[in-house]
Parts: C-alpha cells; structure tokens; sequence
C-alpha cells in the first residue's frame, strides 16, 4: 500500500458480483447459511440455560479483547468483580469487560435504532470504549485526525482521510438499499471491509467493527441472538484475516474476503453447536449427582449460580439464595452447607485465589470445558 489514505473507489466501487468471482463461495454460502441456522436453533433452546449464553458472551469478549493486545484470560473476565482497577488495568481487561457489556445491551440497542444508522454506530463505540483506559480518543466520537495500522508482515495500512469520515460514514449506513439482491451474509462481510476500511474512530475499531457484524446479522433477522463468536476465529487465523481484508483493494474483488468470512462463519457456527451441546451436558450430570446424592432443594440453585458465574462464595451464594425468595432465617449458613455439599460431590472445588481473605470455589467441570473449548 502507498503511505496515501484509501481512496473512496477502493471501498465503495468494487463490484459485489466479484464476491462469487471464486466459484467455491457459492458453496460455501450455502454451508453457512445451514450452519448458522443450525446453531441459531440450537441456541434457542438454551435461553433458559443462562450460563450458556454468559459463556458464549464471555468467550467472545475475550477473544475480541485478546485481538486489542489484553493479556487477562478467560478466567479474569469471570472473576473481574475480585480484582482491583490497577489489575484490570495490568491486564488491559476493560475492553472485554466493555464487550460484554456491549453484547448484554445488544438486544436494546437494536430495538431502539432498527438499522445501522450513524448514531446507532457511535452509540456502540460509545459503550465499547468508555472508562478504557487504553483506549484512546472519544467514546463516540469520530475521529479528527489521520490514523496508520502498523502491519510489519503486511505493510502499513493509512485507513479512509479524517476529513472524508463524515461523507464515507454517510455512505456506508446507505450502502445496501432494499432492491440489491445479495445474500445478507455476503452484504454483512462487505460491511465489515468497508468499516474496517473507513476506520471512523481514532481507536477502537475492530471491536466496533466485529460487534457491527453481530448486529447487522441480528438486524437482518439471520440469527435472534448474539451467539456466532466470529472474535475467536479472527484471533485464530488473524493473518489471513488481516491478509483477506486487505485482498480487497489489492485485488479489486471480494472473492478472497468473502471465501474467508463465510469460512469463519461456517466453522465457528459448528463449533458453538458442539460448544453448547457440552455445556448442556454438564448441567445435566450435576444435576443427576445432586438428585443422587444430595437431596437438597437448594443444591439445584446453587449449582445455577455457580454455572451463570464461575466463580462463588459463600458470600454471593447468601445473596443469589436471598434473591430467588428462598425462605431461611440464616442465608449464609445455608449458602455454606450446600457449597460443601456440592464439594464434596466434586461439582465445585477451591479456586486458586481468594477475594480477600474468603475463599472462592470455582465450578471444576464448566472451567474444564472453557479452556478446551476456548
């Protein structure tokens, strides 16, 4: 690439029709599309199995988060309520824990835009990026200045002129009117190419950008709920990621990025099915222990909250048993005897850290599936 900033005719006039000008796209569109209604419906009925959902919200947040250079693991985000704000500054864990944020309020954000206005955009930057210290420029605001993506395998990469922001921005939430017959998952990575190219803010783009693709495919009623993950198969196979986007303007054709992105989907929509499926799982074994061996009417509880979030104490336990109306003159010691009891089964065991002096139990079999399926 020339140190020149990316012409508006190297976003904006590439023919769509070069999405398919690699004929195995075609293919695999169509493996996608099974594969991403497939997981959609396989993500239905989890909704009442909240910890599914916080896993995958979790999972993705991370991984997005991992992309932007933090060092925090899995781990950290769930336990992030523990650490101090200097460690979660050391591990520049904000930008995950804002993710999550960013996906917990997609739903709402959606219904209150409809589409991918220029407002809706700010307002999702605004979330991804506020109170981040290593995050800089405005929360929401565009950026007034000339920015280099610094790339020593690919080369520097001088994203659209600050001064054409307003104008590219302009065109790009107009970019697909109702009468272009174009696959919505093929008009979704066209987005991402032209975002990514634009880059509006001064930081924080790729997390915008990947959050954008979630709720483009949620605006175009592909999928009903944040569930697609396409962070972790970005930060995976990040140089062709970075290599695909750039195929684009090198090339003038969609043909590479559109095969990419497709790809990520089709992969990453059978993964989460599999995920999901060994998540489901888990639950049903400790259930069938403590139906077995417990007999506890709080036990089954207390297993939900340690499933939703990780990490408990008794502490939290009292408060969560306090919270589901359950009748006790102690919520503590009720907390502290079905937590012994669940570790006695081998369901929770003792974290490795604690939140100050009280000890934290962590659910041993949901971490175990997290970090093989991370």
């Amino acid at each position: 690439m020339s140190m020149q900033s990316i012409k508006k005719e190297d976003i904006f006039n590439i023919s769509i029709e070069t999405a398919f000008t690699n004929v195995q796209n075609i293919k695999l569109l169509e493996e996608a599309s099974v594969s991403l209604g497939e997981v959609n419906n396989f993500a239905s009925g989890a909704i009442e199995y909240d910890f599914v959902m916080e896993a995958l919200k979790n999972i993705e947040s991370l991984t997005s988060a991992k992309i932007e250079g933090t060092t925090g693991n899995l781990q950290d985000l769930y336990a992030e309520e523990s650490l101090s704000i200097e460690r979660k500054k050391q591990l520049k864990l904000f930008s995950a824990i804002n993710y999550r944020q960013a996906i917990s309020e997609v739903e709402a954000v959606i219904s209150k835009y409809k589409k991918p206005s220029i407002a809706f955009i700010r307002h999702l930057h605004k979330i991804l990026t506020e109170n981040d210290p290593a995050t800089e420029g405005e929360p929401g605001k565009f950026r007034k200045k000339p920015v280099k993506i610094r790339n020593s395998k690919l080369g520097d990469f001088y994203p659209a002129n600050h001064l054409k922001i307003d104008e590219f921005m302009e065109l790009f939430v107009l970019q697909f009117p109702e009468n272009i017959h174009t696959p919505d998952l093929v008009k979704t990575a066209i987005a991402h190419y032209h975002f990514e190219c634009i880059h509006p803010f001064e930081d924080g783009n790729g997390r915008t950008g990947r959050m954008l693709i979630v709720t483009e495919l949620m605006m175009r009623k592909i999928i009903d709920f944040p569930i697609l993950n396409l962070s972790q198969y970005f930060e995976s196979n990040r140089d062709e990621y970075l290599y695909s986007l750039r195929s684009v303007s090198d090339s003038q054709s969609y043909g590479q990025w559109v095969h990419f992105f497709l790809s990520a989907v089709k992969y990453q929509s059978e993964h989460n099915i599999k995920l999901i499926s060994a998540l489901r799982n888990v639950e049903k074994g400790d259930l069938f222990t403590i139906n077995n061996s417990l007999h506890s009417p709080v036990a089954p509880l207390l297993l939900r909250h340690s499933l939703n979030k990780l990490f408990v104490t008794v502490d939290s336990a009292a408060k969560f048993l306090e919270l589901q109306n359950v009748s006790s003159a102690d919520y503590k010691q009720l907390a502290r005897t079905n937590i012994q009891g669940l570790v006695k089964t081998g369901i929770l065991g003792e974290a490795s850290f604690r939140q100050g002096t009280k000890k934290v139990y962590v659910h041993k079999k949901l971490l175990e599936e997290l970090i093989k399926n991370k």
